[in-house]
């Protein structure tokens, strides 16, 4: 579909925050299609796991944009003070946003957007710069809905004590100032809001990969697969959830794939199961359409693709979302959900035998795929913003 009047369209993300990368540029990659003017401005660790696609970039001074840490010092900050932020408290996603504010300025000079799209890490920079250029912008949601009308505990669907305060006084302020919000999840798989507010909009889930070849081990005939995942940020003691999961699908007739983040944690996992495969950076979608199961850490990205491929899953919630994300998969009879503080071999294996000996969690997953497949996420995405 080829619009008959393309716009001009700044994506703005980042690499920190691993999984709401993948919505951004499945949306850039729409619009472009529909023939709109696409740039993204982002760091150059994004440049190269963009490159598949052959959208134009700009990128951010690299060391200006290694400046990070402002919101681990936030959360310490209000970790040491023992009650809620003061008034005066700077927002870290705009003090991250502030020292690239001029070249940012510069990309917005230079491309002249009608429209910006800023990610979760980016929203305060989209913000302002918005604020200093006029130009309107779109918050693209990576996960369920965060928000004054929401349904649900946010200590329940966030990992800790001061990670839901973070929301409230950093996240949801700059989500308010935007112009229009899009949600990049599935209104069925979320706790929906008693109100969603006329600018916000579920579109369904944003899905992309980096295009690689396959790899040779998954073209070999065999056993159904067993895909075990890690966080693409590496998240703090996960590897308890990879030995886990590992030892738990050691004595079943499946073969086990564990794909680690950037950092090598191989020398952690102790010995390797016999059916077990360690690898970096998989592709997910070759692998889950051989699969029969999923473990993971209840990231937005992964059960999103399981749903899509009717995939059942155990989950480890891990951190940040993971909790809230792993309890909608749970209500959908997807998944079966073991909490982070009882992650061991054994409750795993328990979880493992329940989706495996249960049909209910194939059932129902198999139900949602073929939900899901009907639905164009992406088009439902663009004919938002192309309406604005």
């Amino acid at each position: 579909m080829r619009v008959p009047n393309p716009k001009s369209i700044l994506v703005i993300l980042t690499s920190r925050g691993g999984g709401d990368r993948p919505p951004a540029v499945a949306l850039a990659c729409g619009l472009r299609d529909r023939g709109h003017r696409v740039a993204v401005l982002c760091d150059v660790d994004s440049v190269g796991f963009i490159a598949s696609t052959s959208l134009p970039t700009i990128t951010f001074p690299e060391a200006l944009h290694k400046k990070r840490g402002f919101i681990t010092r936030w959360i310490m900050r209000l970790e040491e003070s023992g009650g809620e932020p003061d008034g005066d408290w700077p927002n870290p996603l705009v003090e991250w946003a502030k020292p690239l504010m001029p070249s940012s300025l510069r990309a917005i000079s230079e491309f002249k957007p009608d429209l910006m799209v800023g990610s979760l890490f980016c929203i305060g920079l989209a913000q302002q710069l918005s604020a200093h250029s006029g130009t309107p912008w779109c918050f693209l949601n990576p996960s369920f809905y965060f928000g004054d009308y929401a349904t649900s505990d946010w200590e329940e669907d966030f990992y800790g004590p001061f990670l839901p305060r973070c929301l409230r006084h950093c996240f949801v302020p700059l989500v308010k100032q935007a112009d229009v919000v899009l949600h990049a999840t599935d209104p069925v798989f979320d706790f929906q809001p008693t109100h969603l507010p006329e600018n916000h909009h579920y579109v369904g889930f944003l899905l992309w990969e980096p295009h690689m070849e396959i790899a040779e081990f998954l073209k070999e005939p065999g056993s159904p697969w067993v895909l075990i995942t890690l966080s693409s940020v590496a998240q703090r003691d996960e590897v308890v959830l990879a030995r886990s999961a590992l030892e738990a699908l050691s004595d079943r007739p499946v073969r086990t794939l564990l794909t680690q983040p950037d950092e090598d944690i191989q020398h952690e996992l102790g010995a390797i199961p016999d059916n077990a495969t360690v690898a970096g950076f998989v592709p997910h979608t070759p692998v889950l359409k051989k699969s029969s199961n999923v473990i993971s850490h209840a990231g937005h990205g992964i059960v999103s693709k399981s749903l899509r491929y009717g995939v059942p899953m155990v989950l480890l919630p891990w951190d940040r979302d993971q909790p809230g994300v792993a309890a909608r998969a749970e209500r959908l009879g997807v998944a079966q959900v073991v909490p982070r503080a009882y992650a061991n071999p054994e409750a795993v294996e328990r979880a493992v035998n329940a989706v495996f000996d249960d049909p209910r969690y194939r059932e129902a997953a198999a139900l949602h795929s073929e939900r899901l497949e009907a639905i164009d996420s992406v088009a439902i995405a663009c004919n938002v913003l192309e309406e604005m």
